[in-house]
């Protein structure tokens, strides 16, 4: 499953894994489309990640879930808006909103589920480490729990995901 950046129609796209060719659309209606950077899933629901704050002044930052039965068959599939849900969240660190392009450590691109919670990623355009925070996949608003950091040498994280298991996690870490 994919999905357009900033802009772009509150819609998924399923794709073959193996052509790369679409083989649905799927409409979320009722919801919008500020910044949607990244998209994860449990074992019963989609999160899509409306977390993009280029700018760093965002106060609307959230997660949407919906479950994976409100897809249908059609290839032009919508998902009605009281199938979706919101988890609205703030970072318990930002207390200055003033816009400032790309040089903000509060832009986050990366959204990963693991262990019953979502896990988020900042991108970090200024110097020092990427911030690691988690969020309750429940419905409603939060401020996020900060975890740890990690020092990624001015790599911006774009994108999130955990390894099945972890000797799959030591062999990503010695080929990193």
């Amino acid at each position: 499953y994919v999905h357009g950046d900033s802009g772009s129609p509150t819609k998924l796209f399923e794709t073959d894994t193996l052509s790369g060719s679409i083989t649905k659309e799927i409409y979320l209606q009722g919801i919008s489309h500020v910044d949607w950077e990244d998209i994860t899933q449990d074992s019963t629901h989609f999160y899509i990640g409306d977390i993009g704050t280029n700018a760093g002044n965002r106060t609307n930052l959230r997660i949407y879930k919906f479950p994976k039965t409100a897809i249908g068959p059609t290839f032009y599939d919508p998902i009605a808006a009281n199938e979706i849900q919101a988890i609205q969240f703030s970072y318990p660190d930002q207390t200055d909103f003033t816009a400032n392009l790309n040089n903000t450590r509060f832009d986050c691109e990366a959204l990963a589920y693991r262990n019953g919670k979502l896990h988020l990623f900042t991108k970090n355009w200024l110097p020092g480490p990427c911030v690691h925070y988690t969020l309750p996949t429940t419905a409603g608003t939060y401020v996020a729990l900060r975890l740890d950091s990690l020092d990624t040498r001015g790599t911006l994280i774009t994108a999130a995901d955990f390894a099945p298991n972890r000797s799959q996690q030591r062999a990503w870490r010695q080929h990193a």
